[in-house]
């Protein structure tokens, strides 16, 4: 609370002092920041701990920092640039961005710490858990690896490690339950190992407005460390398309959809589920949608979904959008039933200034069953506001 008020007020008296662009021998340098608070209340009802007993309801607050709050530099000099952006929140300082590139005729070409280009949540304006848009009910999380891209027009290709998905990853089952579902902890007695760079690919169109095509894919090996084991080969891989047309000068509409296979393994596709209390504490309602280890091979976990959602500009300072998202989500283990989630929300924002943002939100979300199909996940309701100060 008093971290949230400190630094909003700093930047609500000095933000002319922040915000800079300036040229020096060394090149032009800009600066930015982005303050993000919430204040919300969720109520989750319809949890059950098994087929016979149910969960008590839950009424919680969340408030405090956005996690994606950040600050950054941009540098260019000639044909080279670079730039850096570090995240501030309530649990950690972390680093989002930091990459260098160079631009030529023959397109540009980056590498360091960058943001995924074959994500959908970005597009939409959800506020709520840290503005993930419907993740886990429609949209895929936008998430930041190390890698090299290469850009030329619209065209976009992304080589990227998978070292920041090793908690992801590890999601081999022991031996004494093979049958094990994840997500589970790292477990002794494998290790992985990538065959190749996790690829993503996407194409924007010459439209003139946002509109996208991309894909990704994975393939991992995992090696057992105690003789005459069998390697298992993991592959992930997902696709979509998502479209963001001005209808009227006050209308706008965005519309995506993807369909995916293992994708949590990357840590882009989520399920929803609010059967842990500890989904709130933590800020995310929803897990990574992973594969499941079955003896010496993988069960797959797949996953479709879209989402849809209109703006409506009233004025200058204020925009009303709603938005909803669906996803099914199905697995290849033996018993397991089909588990989708539904969610819908509606939100304001208000410019108080060119700056600060003040945008009330409402949603509606429901989680669905557990994919053994013997347990409710959950629906929540939630209501609140979020500041946002841009400078």
């Amino acid at each position: 609370m008093k971290k949230l008020l400190i630094v909003l007020a700093m930047v609500a008296c000095g933000a002319s002092a922040y915000a800079m662009s300036f040229e020096t021998a060394a090149g032009t340098i800009d600066a930015y920041a982005s303050v993000r608070g919430n204040l919300y209340y969720q109520s989750l009802t319809g949890m059950e701990q098994s087929a016979t007993v149910d969960k008590e309801d839950r009424n919680q607050v969340m408030f405090g920092l956005q996690n994606n709050s950040r600050a950054g530099m941009k540098w260019a000099m000639g044909d080279v640039f670079a730039h850096y952006e570090v995240g501030f929140g309530d649990t950690a300082v972390n680093t989002r961005l930091f990459y260098a590139g160079y631009k030529a005729d023959w397109g540009t070409l980056s590498f360091g710490r960058m943001a995924s280009i074959a994500s959908t949540d970005s597009f939409y304006n959800r506020k709520f858990n840290e503005d993930d848009g419907l993740a886990g009910y429609g949209t895929l999380v936008t998430t930041r690896r190390e890698g090299i891209m290469y850009q030329n027009g619209g065209f976009q290709i992304a080589l990227l490690s998978a070292v920041g998905d090793a908690d992801r990853l590890n999601v081999a089952a022991s031996a004494g339950d093979p049958a094990a579902t994840p997500p589970v902890a790292p477990v002794a007695g494998y290790e992985y190992s990538e065959l190749i760079p996790r690829i993503e690919l996407a194409y924007t169109f010459p439209f003139d407005f946002p509109a996208k095509i991309f894909g990704s894919f994975a393939q991992v090996q995992y090696t057992t460390l105690t003789d005459g084991g069998d390697d298992m080969d993991l592959t992930a891989y997902h696709v979509g398309a998502v479209v963001k047309p001005q209808l009227t000068d006050s209308i706008y509409l965005t519309a995506s959809a993807f369909y995916g296979v293992n994708a949590g393994a990357y840590g882009m596709a989520k399920v929803a589920s609010y059967a842990d209390s500890r989904s709130f504490v933590a800020g995310n309602a929803t897990d990574d949608l992973l594969p499941a280890a079955a003896g010496d091979d993988f069960d797959d976990r797949t996953a479709f979904g879209g989402a849809l959602a209109v703006g409506f500009k009233v004025n200058e300072q204020a925009t009303v959008e709603a938005g909803f998202g669906y996803q099914a989500n199905s697995s290849d283990v033996e018993g397991q039933d089909d588990k989708n989630s539904m969610g819908v929300y509606v939100n304001c924002g208000f410019k108080v200034t060119p700056q600060f943002t003040v945008t009330p939100e409402i949603a509606y979300l429901d989680s669905g069953d557990n994919f053994n199909g013997t347990t409710a996940d959950g629906t929540a309701i939630q209501a609140g506001v979020q500041l946002r100060m841009d400078i």
